[in-house]
């Protein structure tokens, strides 16, 4: 073989010699200039940005936030999608293809292109990868088949383990029926026997933990494991159910993810037991102190250093709280950490108030610029606030609020207030609040106002359907925070409202003023910006939200905080629960019941002339039906005509303020006619002079059931709805009243 191949050359050789490799040596030019020429094609094939389509483009990739008050949250935070930002810019329009490609370990796991519109210059898009990739490239290139060039490259830092767990009780039971109230949210509340459900999910990123199990158990109690083996870049989610042994008030939920003797990942969850439930009425007003662990958040007005001070200790011995529990489950707490402005206290650790008496005539101006307004909520150490339990019977409960209204600095102007509220077996209630202040003076009494718990974010727990407004005569306009639009009334009815607080639950604070047509005003959002695009405002909450307010001391309304300065606001939200505020009435409505002027003594004691002004509103909380609540708001708005035999009339023959119709009893039997103008739901009887003991109610011939009515000796609740048509009611009492005088009403 090696003879033959020399043999084939020697005779090029040979014609190169011999003169004839002129034509060979011209070819071989030929032949490298073409070569030359290819070279040059596949340079610019392999440059595209610098030679042929070159646009100047500068690009950026940026990781989003994992910010703690964006959905999702907590455990539904475990392997979610990894957003991220491109930002291109180029001198002139955009004609190259572009494309993210996200790798994992070199190996590239999801691509996804970008689009560009003819003659667009910029771009800003979020991009969401599913795969946990742990580098990320923009890329750009020319068109199909050519080469891309990198335009940036970002390159992420996960967590061997990507884990989160929290618990909850087996069956929810309202924090006030177990004496305490708002929970720091992620802290567990069990009741002696209860069971507690944990919830885990975990995401390997780093190895492949078949063997992996869920370990849970109480600090004195036995551990209870579930297999929950992982894969690299799959979340895993898993429950289990561990049983609770009350030993004593306070316990810890400790969570591990273990592998053999491995610990993992762990997480302890601070929990509240209760050995035993307190004894509750069905009905009835309870004065006591309810349970709160956490310390009150204490800021310092000069230098925004914030402290604690021990719940415990807050206020004197002597001061107590209220609730008034309701038969339909219901509960209306004054507690001591709102200053006793007091709230629906939800099932799911939320409550609902409807304000109080803020005085928007004086002003407060704080150092930083933002403005308050004398209100009762600023007497966190209720110098001034009280609260009495003046009437809790079958019929009837009746709790009096008074306070006086100041500044943060406890300054008073001789302002006072007070507030009534009257509450009845089908778990209806009135609000009446009457306030004695200078003339000049100009108050908002109702805004809508949901608390939330320590730790608990905005969009975590509050459902974005807040409210519903219902037009009494018929429609509806439902309320979608952020930025509802403005409520219509165009016909000038009569509106009520039902504010619900959470997302989890179906009942809703209601609230009715008769004659008020006027809608209230929408609480804008607040928005959080980013610390690197000074355009991406991110929604924190659908209205507005701070945490001076209850509990917290020294601080004022944050009303810029979240964009000035949010790191040092979301401290006092670890610190201590919030309040949201959504919609607010202009001040002094026309609604009112009485406006008078006339001297008389101010809070301070000082005689001078006053204005004194009040209020009447229907209030509940219930999942009632919309048309349901609608005949409780004609029935409340228009009293019934009244005749009666066996008793006269006292004066005034209506309260509005106890929706109560008064009688004088004069005879052991009485016959009541009842004409309803627009319909009576549960009419209200006070019955002056009336003997103890009521042995028969009749409406129409029919006797009505005793578990249908209530009789405390005084008052008289009958559980029926009557039409617009003429009813008689009968009442007949044991013995007759010596106190009683001969009936005026003739046969």
């Amino acid at each position: 073989m090696g003879n033959d191949t020399n043999l084939r050359v020697q005779p090029a050789r040979r014609a190169l010699g011999d003169g004839g490799g002129w034509a060979l040596l011209v070819l071989f030019v030929l032949c490298m200039e073409l070569a030359s020429a290819r070279a040059t094609e596949i340079n610019r094939t392999s440059r595209p940005a610098e030679v042929d389509c070159a646009d100047g483009t500068a690009a950026r990739l940026t990781v989003s936030e994992d910010r703690p008050w964006r959905p999702p949250f907590r455990v539904d935070r475990v392997g979610t999608a990894l957003s991220v930002r491109l930002d291109l810019q180029a001198n002139g329009p955009l004609h190259r293809e572009y494309f993210i490609a996200a790798k994992r370990q070199g190996r590239e796991t999801e691509r996804v292109p970008i689009k560009v519109v003819a003659g667009q210059t910029r771009i800003s898009n979020i991009v969401q990868f599913v795969s946990a990739p742990d580098t990320i490239d923009l890329m750009a290139r020319c068109g199909p088949g050519r080469s891309a060039v990198l335009l940036a490259h970002k390159s992420m830092n996960w967590p061997d383990v990507e884990m989160d767990a929290q618990a909850r009780p087996g069956r929810q039971i309202n924090p006030i029926d177990l004496g305490t109230v708002l929970v720091p949210h992620g802290w567990l509340l069990l009741e002696g026997g209860q069971d507690a459900l944990v919830t885990a999910a975990a995401l390997s990123h780093s190895e492949i933990l078949p063997n992996a199990r869920l370990r849970a158990w109480f600090e004195d109690g036995r551990a209870t494991e579930v297999a929950m083996p992982l894969n690299i870049g799959s979340a895993v989610k898993r429950e289990l159910r561990l049983p609770l042994v009350p030993k004593s008030e306070r316990d810890v939920l400790r969570i591990s993810l273990m592998d053999g003797d491995r610990t993992i990942w762990t997480k302890e969850i601070p929990t509240m037991v209760v050995v035993r439930r307190p004894d509750l009425p069905s009905f009835g007003a309870v004065e006591t102190k309810l349970r709160y662990e956490a310390p009150i958040p204490v800021t310092d007005p000069k230098t925004g250093a914030l402290t604690q001070l021990n719940y415990d200790e807050a206020w004197s011995a002597s001061i107590n709280d209220v609730v008034v529990y309701l038969p339909n489950g219901s509960r209306y707490v004054f507690w001591r950490g709102a200053s006793y402005a007091p709230f629906w206290a939800g099932r799911y650790n939320v409550g609902v108030s409807y304000q109080f008496a803020e005085d928007v005539s004086r002003p407060t101006r704080h150092p930083d610029g933002t403005v308050d307004f004398p209100e009762p909520l600023n007497d966190k150490e209720l110098r001034f606030g009280r609260v009495r339990i003046l009437e809790s019977t079958a019929s009837r409960v009746h709790v009096q609020w008074t306070y006086q209204i100041s500044d943060l600095h406890y300054n008073t102007w001789g302002d006072h207030a007070i507030e009534d509220y009257y509450f009845y077996p089908d778990s209806f209630g009135t609000r009446v609040i009457t306030i004695v202040s200078r003339p000049e003076s100009k108050f908002q009494v109702t805004e809508f106002i949901v608390f939330t718990p320590q730790d608990a974010f905005p969009l975590e727990v509050l459902p974005a359907h807040v409210a519903d407004v219902l037009f009494l005569d018929g429609g509806k306009q439902s309320m979608e925070f952020p930025r509802p639009p403005p409520i219509e009334n165009p016909g000038k009815q009569e509106l009520l409202y039902r504010i619900f607080d959470n997302k989890n639950d179906s009942t809703s604070a209601i609230y009715f003023t008769p004659r008020d047509t006027t809608p209230p005003t929408a609480f804008a959002p607040l928005y959080a910006a980013s610390p690197v695009y000074d355009d991406d405002q991110q929604l924190v909450t659908p209205a507005h939200w701070s945490t001076h307010w209850p509990l917290a001391r020294g601080r004022w309304t944050a009303w810029a905080g979240l964009n000035v300065f949010p790191n040092r606001y979301f401290d006092t939200v670890h610190a201590g629960p919030a309040h949201n505020s959504f919609l607010a009435f202009d001040v002094d409505p026309p609604a009112s019941l009485f406006v008078s002027e006339l001297p008389t003594l101010d809070a301070d004691g000082q005689s001078r002339t006053m204005k004194v002004q009040r209020w009447a509103a229907l209030i509940a909380r219930t999942d009632a039906s919309d048309e349901s609540l609608r005949q409780w708001g004609r029935s409340f708005s228009e009293p019934p005509s009244i005749e009666a035999r066996g008793a006269r009339l006292d004066f005034p023959a209506y309260s509005i303020e106890r929706r109560a119709v008064r009688l004088i009893v004069e005879s052991a039997s009485i016959e009541i006619k009842v004409k309803p103008g627009r319909g009576l739901v549960n009419p209200v009887f006070e019955l002056g002079n009336a003997p103890r003991e009521l042995e028969l109610v009749d409406i129409d011939g029919k006797r009505v059931k005793q578990s249908d009515y209530a009789w405390d000796g005084a008052t008289l609740w009958i559980n029926c709805a009557l039409s617009q048509e003429e009813a008689k009611i009968r009442l007949q009492f044991r013995g007759s009243n010596p106190r009683a005088t001969p009936s005026r009403v003739k046969d």
